[in-house]
């Protein structure tokens, strides 16, 4: 297993420490912008520029920002980014998950779901059978998708909130914690309440 290099020094950087570290994972390094030489004991590079070798690590995007994962990893496409996934998580075989996600406790993936990248799977976040979440997507603490349901892109779905069968979120939108998704939501947009109701679209 080759040693991780995590992106970001903020707060989930310490998450996904603690994550990489139960899953068997040497945590190398830190990349950071801001200057910090150092980082729960260990260094901090500026870019991966910095890094010897590089391919002789595997990287993971710490930032809980789902347009800033986006980002990042649009400038450093072609690294190793492996799946971090904790040993009570819940996931099907018949389940597809792509890379560089992040499965936190409790968390469940079931039966033909799929999981795009670069995601984030809160404690005890639940996608249930057959439903489709895109990449870059935050599914936060205890928050269910029930069945053959579907998030596109950049969708963070807060702490709690619930989606019916079958219903969609369309991509870059936020649900707020709590909701309840009963029908279809527009992309780029933020709901709250229970039911959903439209807040503010996110160019207003």
């Amino acid at each position: 297993m080759k040693k991780l290099i995590i992106f970001g020094t903020r707060n989930h950087s310490k998450i996904v420490t603690d994550m990489a570290e139960v899953c068997g994972y040497e945590v190398a390094g830190y990349i950071s912008p801001y200057g910090e030489k150092d980082h729960i004991g260990r260094p901090v590079y500026a870019s991966v520029k910095e890094i010897e070798h590089p391919d002789d690590f595997c990287f993971f995007i710490a930032r809980g920002d789902n347009m800033l994962r986006k980002r990042i990893f649009e400038e450093n496409p072609n690294l190793e980014y492996p799946n971090i996934i904790h040993p009570t998580s819940i996931i099907s075989k018949y389940s597809k998950i792509g890379k560089g996600n992040l499965l936190m406790p409790y968390s469940v993936v079931n039966a033909f779901s799929s999981i795009g990248d670069h995601c984030i799977i809160n404690t005890s976040g639940a996608v249930e059978h057959d439903c489709t979440v895109g990449s870059f997507c935050h599914v936060s603490v205890k928050s269910v998708m029930t069945g053959a349901c579907s998030i596109g892109d950049g969708v963070f779905l807060g702490a709690g909130a619930v989606m019916r069968d079958g219903t969609s979120v369309g991509e870059w939108t936020t649900v707020g914690c709590g909701a309840a998704v009963v029908k279809n939501l527009d992309p780029n947009s933020v709901y709250v309440g229970c039911p959903a109701k439209l807040l503010r679209r996110n160019n207003e």
